[in-house]
């Protein structure tokens, strides 16, 4: 839960610092551009996708990074690993947040992430501004 705290942290850190913009290209104004793509796939209910990315993390970890297709807010975020690690992680958010589609966002660094490694992340909210609800996962394998 401490992680998520962290990110929650973050993403706001990054709300307030980037505000609209919606360059996702990298370089020095967005620390959360192309990275490594691992081509992260996306299935659920709702009018929603994501997209997953990975890249060498601030402390030794692996980042992953999320955008999705349109504006949404966010109530709950699970993280887990089905290759054999163990590793799962969620937390849960207040809703009101309203996160731009298209924006490069960092979800979590792990620790001890290897190649071909698979990791399904859940994400539950709503679109924004029509408030239509989603439940999706996205699925992603570290290059």
């Amino acid at each position: 839960m401490k992680k998520f705290l962290f990110v929650l942290i973050s993403v706001s850190f990054i709300l307030f610092n980037y505000g609209c913009n919606k360059d996702s290209g990298g370089g020095g104004t967005d620390p959360f551009g192309s990275g490594i793509d691992g081509g992260g796939t996306d299935g659920g209910t709702g009018n929603i996708t994501f997209e997953i990315q990975s890249k060498a993390g601030q402390q030794g970890g692996t980042e992953f990074d999320f955008k999705a297709s349109s504006n949404f807010t966010i109530t709950r975020i699970e993280v887990s690993e089905t290759t054999g690690s163990g590793y799962s992680d969620q937390g849960d958010f207040d809703g009101t947040t309203v996160f731009d589609g298209g924006t490069w966002y960092q979800l979590i660094e792990i620790g001890g992430v290897q190649s071909n490694m698979h990791f399904k992340f859940r994400f539950v909210g709503k679109t924004s501004p029509d408030k239509t609800d989603f439940d999706k996962t996205a699925e992603y394998t570290v290059p």
